[in-house]
């Protein structure tokens, strides 16, 4: 629950300052890009895991985490 928490304040954030479907927003939240990833912002790696491009985008990911995700965990042990 604490990642769905994490990841709907990022996209409601981004949504607030221009919109999670904007490029310069996506790179000002932390998206990937290589290039910038060969400049040496390997903390891209990290942050594009909570970014989410749109609405439809997170609740697809939100319920997959939160539906399919306990069982699986469960499953793995």
């Amino acid at each position: 629950v604490g990642l769905a928490v994490i990841n709907t304040l990022v996209w409601l954030a981004m949504e607030g300052s221009g919109g999670s479907e904007t490029r310069a927003t996506l790179l000002r939240f932390g998206s990937n890009l290589a290039s910038l990833l060969f400049e040496g912002q390997w903390w891209r790696t990290v942050t594009a895991v909570f970014i989410h491009i749109g609405p439809k985008h997170l609740m697809a990911n939100m319920f997959t985490l939160l539906i399919l995700g306990p069982p699986v965990l469960r499953a793995w042990g």
